[in-house]
């Protein structure tokens, strides 16, 4: 349960940073994410390989 909070935690951080801020995603980074979010980045890595990977699994949600 906990990892799933801190998934959603990221992806929506991810999508605060491409949709309300406007931020290109080639300038959207892991430490922006993980800033956002208030997670590490070791949880990152543990649900994403990169930005890209994060960005690709959240267009499979939909």
């Amino acid at each position: 349960m906990k990892r799933e909070k801190q998934k959603k935690k990221l992806f929506d951080a991810f999508v605060s940073m491409v949709l309300t801020e406007q931020l290109p995603i080639k300038k959207v980074t892991v430490t922006r994410i993980t800033a956002k979010a208030g997670v590490n980045r070791r949880t990152f890595y543990t649900h994403f390989e990169d930005v890209y990977d994060l960005h690709r699994q959240l267009q499979n949600c939909w």
